[in-house]
């Protein structure tokens, strides 16, 4: 059985910390790699184990405490047990960033994706049409979460010149760190390999067919997931990945990928809208009132910039629609 070494599973000094308290009652520490209903699996230097939780942990998750949900990324005090479960989930520990969307429904609750993440690579392929509302949404999930973000344009190989491409969907983040890769030639992946130094997890985040399990099995150099063939109609491929899983880089580092994400809806997001959208928050402190729409409302810097174009209307129509979903959605909450 392959061992897991804490360190390279990015245990940081403030985690180790906090476990030491449940240590002294013979709880040991390890980190989830996949989840699902009843549980999933940790790796941890025992090797890769089959997990339960604790049932104070599943009560705690059905009262709706997003706390006590189990996610792909976090550390957790456990109690080694025999077979076919493994270990036994005592305590999910404090997470230092938390990535959150709505869960698919029509009802307002939050479904965890990865948890102590430190940076994400918004995956976007270069063989499609660029979408920066849609990148604004990614953004703002990750913004909320508290992790870095950069953008990695994959599929280079496939276009002669990416630059008008990667400037229009630079417009939702114009000073978001950026990559552009080639999964099969091998452009830019030595550069994008140093962003996930030892102990750093990087989740990936991006569509279906925007070419992230290419992309890890690119920087693992082999198959570590699957992916689909490639279509013959519009040669994009079909994405194969069914769960979210936290994968070890055997040269240091750590990678979250997953499943495509058709419906992104960050969750308790509007306090993050204004890290995603700088340039509306700058123009917005010259608004005459400081509960300003950006809609309608007389003295608005926001929509004087945009009719002048120092801002584009597009822009200003997404942060308004944004922070509307998020006021709406706490609302439905609430009830």
């Amino acid at each position: 059985m392959v061992e897991f070494d804490l360190e390279t599973l990015g245990l940081r000094p403030e985690t180790r910390a906090a476990f030491q308290p449940l240590a002294r009652h013979g709880l040991e520490l390890g980190r989830i790699s996949t989840t699902h209903r009843k549980g999933g699996v940790l790796l941890c230097p025992r090797g890769r184990l089959q997990v339960a939780v604790l049932h104070k942990v599943r009560k705690r998750q059905e009262a709706g405490e997003l706390e006590a949900h189990l996610t792909v990324g976090d550390w957790v005090a456990f109690e080694p047990r025999g077979e076919p479960i493994t270990a036994l989930v005592h305590e999910i520990l404090p997470r230092h960033s938390l990535f959150v969307r709505k869960a698919a429904g029509l009802r307002p609750e939050p479904q965890p994706m990865a948890a102590n993440v430190d940076h994400a690579f918004i995956v976007v392929g270069l063989d499609s049409e660029p979408s920066p509302r849609r990148l604004e949404r990614f953004l703002t999930m990750v913004h909320r979460a508290g992790a870095r973000a950069s953008f990695v344009f994959t599929k280079a190989d496939l276009v002669e010149d990416p630059s008008k491409l990667i400037e229009e969907n630079l417009e939702a983040g114009p000073a978001t760190p950026y990559f552009v890769v080639s999964s099969e030639t091998g452009l830019g992946l030595d550069t994008l390999a140093l962003e996930i130094g030892p102990g750093v997890t990087i989740a990936l985040l991006g569509i279906s067919g925007a070419g992230k399990s290419t992309l890890v099995n690119a920087l693992f150099g082999e198959t570590m997931m699957q992916t689909g063939a490639v279509r013959g109609r519009d040669q994009k491929g079909r994405h194969t990945t069914s769960e979210r899983q936290l994968l070890v880089v055997p040269t240091g580092g750590l990678i979250i990928d997953g499943p495509g994400i058709r419906e992104i809806e960050p969750w308790d997001a509007e306090d993050a809208l204004e890290e995603t959208f700088e340039d509306v928050a700058e123009w917005a402190a010259h608004c005459r009132f400081s509960n300003c729409r950006h809609d309608t409302e007389p003295g608005c810097a926001v929509l004087d910039a945009a009719k002048r174009g120092a801002l584009t209307d597009e822009r200003r129509r997404a942060f308004v629609a944004l922070r509307l979903e998020a006021e709406q959605r706490s609302k439905k909450g609430r009830r």
